[in-house]
């Protein structure tokens, strides 16, 4: 063992005890019986009122697959923010689920926060507007008139969000019922995390919803989830562009409608009702239309709007690997991961020489 990691060993940090163990979705009670202690001394490591020897550290980093610098780290952790506050989806996710999530976002936040320490990112241009002075729709035309996005549907959000300096991460959040939670410490940019698995049309509406969050909600605000709404709609679909192209209102030309604009034919169908091109006898009648025909549940997947991806965590991981000579072991060590996980979270290919370095001849052997 060297001196740092004997360093590290005596130097735990307790909460990040918690947070690994919450990480990989164990209660207290089933990660101690696979480190082989009892619960009660389990919670005393984490309450920092035990210490953590190095044969219990050693199993810890183990069972909860980090390395050993990760339970020395003192990043700051993140709890839910103002655009979750009031948000109905999340009230009836388990409490479990929601402390991995918010675990493993915590996690990539570190990351995150450890490759930023080398590059910077300039730009910061999300606005702040206040919903009491302009309505959403006048603060989503304000955000396009500041960003100079063309008329008509934004072609990529992904990208023009990352121009603004956001991060985006896309990362399979284990639940169907949290969509993309954004995250901020004062002196970094802002991360915008969305769900992997969700449609590329719901991930362009979320996103778009949680952009509004950050612009319009510095603090909390009785009709924030609304007003959200609002902007995400005026942004994606604004009213004076697509209320001409609702001529007629049926489940075809939504059908038609939804590849150009790049949202769900439901976004659609509710945007045709709030600019008033379809009435409520309407509007009931081609929802019932559409829940006869599954498109409530599953649109046709032949319309299906493909994912954005995000680019910029990637530029950033490529300076380290390219510019900085950062290779996979020594870029893991920087995150606080084990190898494998960084790689497989981050997408990082290993070089033609760390390939090699993993592989070696038996001794005795020979091929012909």
């Amino acid at each position: 063992m060297s001196p740092r990691q004997a360093e590290e060993r005596r130097r735990v940090n307790p909460e990040m005890v918690t947070l690994a163990r919450e990480s990989r979705g164990l209660t207290q009670g089933e990660a101690a019986k696979r480190i082989g202690i009892s619960q009660g001394r389990l919670s005393k490591i984490e309450a920092g009122l035990a210490p953590a020897p190095d044969d219990v550290l050693s199993r810890i980093a183990d069972v909860f697959h980090y390395p050993l610098g990760f339970f020395s780290l003192r990043d700051t952790l993140l709890g839910p923010g103002t655009g979750e506050f009031f948000h109905r989806k999340r009230q009836a996710t388990p409490a479990r689920t929601l402390r991995q999530l918010h675990a493993t976002l915590n996690v990539r936040m570190i990351n995150i926060g450890k490759l930023l320490q080398a590059v910077e990112i300039e730009r910061d241009d999300i606005p702040r507007l206040d919903p009491d002075d302009l309505s959403p729709s006048e603060i989503a035309r304000a955000v396009r008139a500041q960003w100079q996005l063309p008329m008509g549907p934004i072609t990529d959000l992904v990208r023009v969000v990352e121009n603004a300096g956001v991060i985006v991460v896309s990362s399979d959040f284990g639940t169907p019922r949290v969509d993309a939670v954004s995250r901020y410490i004062p002196g970094r940019p802002h991360v915008f995390f969305m769900d992997s698995t969700v449609p590329g049309d719901r991930q362009r509406l979320t996103l778009a919803h949680e952009l509004g969050h950050v612009v319009m909600h510095q603090s909390l605000h009785r009709d924030m989830e609304t007003q959200a709404y609002e902007f995400a709609a005026e942004l994606l679909m604004p009213a004076k562009e697509i209320r001409s192209q609702f001529d007629r209102v049926d489940i075809p030309k939504l059908a038609a409608m939804k590849p150009y604009w790049k949202v769900s034919m439901a976004a659609l169908l509710k945007r045709a009702s709030d600019v008033g091109k379809v009435s409520p006898r309407m509007e009931r009648y081609l929802w019932s239309q559409m829940g006869k025909a599954g498109y409530r549940t599953r649109e046709p997947a032949e319309i299906d709007v493909p994912h954005e991806e995000p680019r910029l965590l990637q530029e950033i991981i490529d300076v380290h690997r390219s510019e900085l000579g950062y290779g996979l072991e020594d870029l893991s060590e920087l995150m606080g991961l084990v190898e494998d996980e960084a790689q497989a979270t981050y997408a990082i290919t290993p070089t033609k020489s760390e390939r090699k370095a993993r592989l070696r001849a038996l001794p005795g052997e020979r091929t012909a």
